[in-house]
């Protein structure tokens, strides 16, 4: 297949992920002035921890996210796992609810200890309650564990579709198109989801393509390991990106249904574009990256 001077390739590879889960803990406190305060070790390491962790909070006690104070990130606050192995939304979201729950569950002891509020007519916010009885806040503690593996195979799956363009003339290759369809359970951001599956697109094009180690012969070091002369993906090197998130949440796995999905991105990427060089070229490439000399040899 052709277009113009380039020649057309397509390719694809599927991926898939293990999804796990480590004990983790938080502490959330309904204060008196009206707002929550959620505390949690975990760290964000810009995928969108402090929005997911506001967002279940929201959800269990309907306050609007300014209402929610969300503190990560202290070796003091209680513990969680790493922000790696694409664990941490599935081990985290859990322990956040119950300890909001079980904040929930402290406030009602506190509404109903001196007899009243138990006609179910009337809603009454949780500072009007904790003001009445001149408490400071209610407070919910939670531990959850890991990842029940006694019975069922918990994983992430994906499919990697590819579209390259090789211009022979000019020995020009380029990505020119990514189709991504990815299944992690439920979806509990889609914004920061999709973020993070177009940067793991963008990294696998530049596994696929550009980045490799060179090591000094004399004394094995790295010989390339700087911006100036490592060589990345830029601007000009993305291609068209469409992410597919499917939303099928895996229930068996937590109560969200949210599985890992902050590698399947990259898994097999450099794969897919592998088949569409070949199906461009003609040339199997086995040793990334896949350089133009590599293609003219």
């Amino acid at each position: 297949m052709t277009a113009g001077t380039e020649i057309v390739g397509y390719g694809m590879a599927v991926c898939n992920w293990d999804a796990w889960r480590s004990p983790a803990e938080a502490r959330v406190l309904l204060r008196s002035d009206g707002t929550a305060a959620v505390i949690c070790a975990i760290q964000d390491i810009g995928t969108g921890m402090y929005t997911i962790v506001a967002q279940t909070v929201s959800e269990l006690t309907e306050l609007p996210f300014e209402k929610i104070d969300v503190r990560l990130g202290d070796s003091a606050f209680p513990a969680a796992p790493v922000a790696g192995g694409s664990w941490a939304t599935a081990s985290v979201l859990p322990a956040v609810a119950e300890a909001t729950r079980n904040a929930i569950g402290q406030l009602r002891t506190f509404a109903t200890q001196n007899g009243r509020l138990t006609d179910g007519k009337r809603a009454v916010d949780h500072a009007s309650i904790l003001n009445a009885q001149r408490f400071a806040s209610a407070e919910g503690f939670a531990r959850t564990g890991g990842t029940p593996t006694d019975k069922l195979s918990c994983t992430s799956f994906g499919a990697h579709f590819v579209e390259v363009r090789w211009d022979p003339g000019i020995s020009r290759l380029r990505v020119a198109r990514v189709v991504s369809a990815i299944d992690v359970g439920r979806v509990i951001n889609p914004v920061t989801a999709r973020n993070q599956v177009e940067g793991a697109i963008v990294m696998g094009v530049g596994m696929a393509l550009f980045e490799a180690t060179e090591y000094d012969g004399r004394d094995g070091m790295p010989g390339n390991n700087n911006y100036a002369e490592y060589a990345v993906p830029v601007h000009a090197d993305q291609p068209g990106i469409d992410v597919i998130l499917l939303n099928h949440p895996d229930l068996e796995f937590n109560e969200f249904g949210a599985c890992g999905i902050g590698e399947i991105g990259i898994t097999g990427l450099a794969a897919a574009v592998a088949n569409a060089v070949y199906h461009a070229t003609g040339k199997r490439i086995r040793d990334l990256p896949i350089t133009k000399e590599k293609l003219m040899a």
